[in-house]
């Protein structure tokens, strides 16, 4: 941060394009008179989708530089020489960081980021691995905000086990839309990745492999499940995930057990 965020000097022609997408540039300090956020000089430069505020001296210095901004949200810290830039559906707005003294520069459900951003060039997921868009358009920054549940899965527990079946049970999150039971052999489960819709099947290998052998069980708002398909004296992880299904969110906290076949 000492440093400033992104530096970019080229030669006199412009003949260098540099593109900044989806990134949030905050809470950056540079000692020199320009910089802080993005300094760009000599070149060319496109920044799409990104959040630029909160850096010292200024959010974006251009110098002798063509600059394009596209759905971005910066503070009213802008410094250009020569040419002005080219703005499009650019805003300047406080972003609403979920909290930016912790470094934590998700943004809160009344951002102005939200949906605001562009498909020009977008990646497929945010920074944490959440698809993009969530919502009716892509968010604009780094992070995709995804509205997960605030209760979590309690009671997770076997009511029966034989050779080759378990019956499990669980009280589903208050405020959640269902519950994705992960089940994995002889080790803990992968987690799942916000915005992909799974298939659950209660034959052990059936369902969905969310990673390394991790099969989704179930997918839904029952609180009960016989799983089948199971290997005896072999022992098995189950994890369940407080989902809100209609963009298929997950709580980062699941209740985990393990049991033990006969």
């Amino acid at each position: 941060k000492a440093t400033g965020g992104i530096y970019v000097m080229a030669g006199s022609t412009h003949e260098y394009l540099t593109n900044v997408y989806s990134c949030t540039v905050a809470d950056n300090t540079e000692t020199d008179i320009v910089g802080g956020g993005v300094f760009a000089s000599l070149t060319s430069i496109n920044i799409y989708n990104s959040i630029l505020y909160g850096n010292d001296n200024s959010d974006v210095t251009t110098e002798f530089a063509v600059a394009q901004f596209r759905n971005c949200v910066y503070g009213n810290k802008f410094f250009y020489s020569w040419l002005p830039p080219t703005e499009v559906s650019t805003q300047i707005a406080d972003p609403l960081f979920v909290d930016a003294n912790a470094d934590d520069y998700r943004v809160q459900s009344a951002s102005p980021a939200i949906d605001a951003g562009s498909s020009l060039s977008a990646p497929s997921d945010d920074l944490l691995g959440i698809l993009r868009p969530m919502g009716a358009a892509d968010d604009i920054g780094a992070y995709e905000i995804c509205e997960a549940p605030s209760n979590e899965v309690t009671g997770l527990d076997t009511t029966s086990v034989s050779g080759k079946y378990a019956t499990l049970g669980w009280v589903n999150g208050g405020d959640a839309e269902g519950v994705l039971l992960v089940v994995k052999e002889g080790g803990q489960p992968d987690n799942p990745t916000c915005g992909v819709g799974y298939t659950g099947d209660a034959v052990f290998g059936n369902g969905s492999d969310i990673g390394n052998s991790s099969y989704a069980v179930y997918f839904g708002a029952n609180e009960s499940l016989t799983l089948k398909g199971l290997t005896p004296s072999t022992t098995y992880y189950v994890e369940a995930w407080s989902y809100n299904m209609t963009d298929f969110c997950f709580m980062e906290i699941s209740e985990t057990i393990s049991f033990t076949t006969t």
